[in-house]
């Protein structure tokens, strides 16, 4: 992910170049994308940037290749000279285009209520709007009534052979003769934000603001952000009540019916609408989204059944200040920001510049497009994780909404491992707080950073790679060849954290106190939560690994 590393500041990416982030996250102008011009009067940005992210896309390019019927009228032919144009304008190295006499043919396709000189519309509405009017393009038919949208198809026309979402909502019980099943369809699937935020507790706020960027490393364990990481299929199945146990009961069987979603359908792209409630939402709620979002999803993992079709994060569509613009992932893998005519890379292209730029302009994930046989690497290095955690809980603290230490702390926001690498390449272990080089095994109490699971040498059992401390006998991982610590507290211990101190709760059937470096299980639904509370049931209340099992 790192580029090469520089000789003078000893680490990759390079910070020794930059004066501050602006100039970092700027990046390089580059010929992957070309820009539509946007005059202050002319308000382009909303058919321009749904046209960018439906253009970065390989199927609604290929099809914009195919044979169609010529007409005036025709959205499609509008569309192909569109395309030819902005091919031409990269061969030929134009960096932007004139959109006037576009957004003119629009208006006379499409009607003046959404495409009128001036006027600013919704971009999520001007998708539906060109995919129904490329639907009834390619059947031949240019008059249509305004306000018709997601007509019924049988996926042979452009717009519904690349997007189209056939929904089968399954109403079942145990009488195979009573089930019944409802169709639904739409090129655009809508979730709610509200969906992905969960809070936070004021005493992790505080340990993670008060921590020093290079002891930054050692909380890991108690984050709360690492808990997202690739969530999203999951969040989108609670969403859309992928198999949700209803209240009505058959008068047959007298078994409770259950609501199932299948997705008949074989969509070569996926649109998803972000509805935000706030204008204004907090840092925290905007980075817990970013880091629900998957690289890849599949749908057999979201809708009921065992559809094969798997697709991969291509482009975001963010909004700023009334003003929309496309995050997008180029030919040459790397990010770059498309705003108006304004076409570069954001930082160096990687995906946690795509974070820092969104946090330090307080822009909202509002779209994202998802393509069949398209691959993204959403990872972040845990320090970078930590970091950007760091950032939304000092603006949730402060009560700011700022994220003023992306720019004051500049270099670290660039390269947040710059802080454990520098000169030496040491860093304090997690375990025993002794000096270690950086991704090797202690020396001292041979705690190894890459390690997955492990067995505990006292009871045998087998413990999650993240814990430092058997969740079944309490014995610990490591044992330190030194002498004993002593904790504040007064009690001894032979590793680095005290389970007195340090205990999150007590288990709620046996009353251990259980450790930070343990798991702890919610009472009602037996869920891992780290940090001692449970989200979905709305409880405190934790069971130790042993009284669970």
């Amino acid at each position: 992910m790192f580029q090469e590393i520089c000789a003078e500041c000893d680490c990759g990416p390079c910070i020794c170049s930059y004066q501050d982030l602006n100039s970092y996250i700027i990046g390089k102008a580059g010929n992957e994308f070309i820009g539509i011009k946007n005059l202050d009067y002319e308000n382009n940005c909303f058919v321009s940037t749904a046209l960018q992210a439906l253009f970065n896309t390989t199927a609604f390019s290929m099809i914009l290749c195919e044979e169609c019927e010529v007409n005036d009228l025709c959205i499609i032919c509008l569309l192909k000279k569109l395309n030819e144009e902005i091919i031409r304008s990269k061969a030929e190295k134009i960096p932007m285009i004139d959109f006037k006499e576009y957004r003119q043919n629009l208006i006379r396709i499409c009607g003046e209520k959404n495409f009128a000189e001036g006027v600013e519309g919704d971009c999520f509405e001007t998708i539906e709007l060109i995919m129904t009017y490329m639907h009834f393009a390619s059947k031949g038919v240019f008059f249509i009534n305004e306000g018709i949208i997601n007509q019924e198809c049988e996926g042979d026309c452009h717009s519904h052979y690349v997007c189209y979402n056939l929904l089968a909502e399954q109403k079942s019980c145990n009488c195979p003769a009573k089930n019944s099943t409802t169709l639904s369809s739409s090129f655009i699937i809508r979730l709610n934000s509200n969906d992905f935020f969960r809070p936070v507790s004021s005493s992790l706020i505080n340990t993670f603001t008060i921590t020093l960027n290079k002891s930054l490393h050692m909380k890991y364990e108690k984050s709360d952000m690492k808990n997202y990481i690739g969530s999203f299929s999951e969040i989108i199945q609670k969403h859309l009540t992928y198999d949700q146990i209803l209240d009505d009961i058959c008068e047959y069987c007298k078994s409770t019916y259950r609501r199932s979603l299948f997705l008949k359908s074989s969509p070569k792209i996926m649109i998803f609408q972000l509805d935000w409630e706030s204008k204004t939402p907090k840092l925290l709620n905007i980075l817990q989204v970013l880091i629900s979002l998957q690289g890849i999803i599949s749908m057999s993992k979201i809708f009921k059944g065992d559809n094969p079709i798997e697709m991969g994060l291509k482009g975001l569509i963010v909004y700023l200040n009334n003003h929309y613009v496309y995050f997008g992932i180029g030919q040459d893998s790397l990010w770059y920001r498309v705003d108006d005519n304004l076409c570069q890379t954001i930082g160096l292209g990687r995906w946690y510049d795509v974070l820092l730029l969104i946090l330090l302009t307080k822009s909202i994930p509002i779209g994202l497009f998802y393509e069949d046989s398209h691959v993204s690497d959403l990872s972040l290095y845990k320090i970078e994780l930590l970091y950007l955690e760091k950032t939304v809980y000092t603006s949730e603290k402060n009560n700011s909404n700022e994220a003023g230490t992306l720019e004051n702390e500049y270099k670290d926001s660039i390269n947040p491992s710059s802080f454990l690498c520098k000169s030496t390449g040491e860093i304090d272990c997690i375990n025993c707080s002794e000096k270690k080089q950086i991704g090797q095994v202690c020396s001292v109490c041979q705690f190894d950073p890459n390690e997955n699971d492990w067995v505990c040498q006292k009871c045998n059992k087998i413990n999650e790679g993240m814990i430092l401390m058997c969740d079944y006998c309490d014995d610990v991982r490591f044992k330190i060849p030194i002498n004993t610590l002593d904790c504040s507290c007064g009690m001894q211990l032979n590793f680095k954290y005290c389970k007195k101190c340090d205990a999150l709760t007590k288990c709620q059937k046996c009353k251990k106190s259980i450790c930070v470096v343990q798991s702890a299980f919610c009472v009602k639904c037996k869920k891992n939560c780290r940090d001692g509370y449970c989200d979905g049931c709305k409880t405190y209340d934790m069971l130790c690994r042993s009284c669970r099992d």
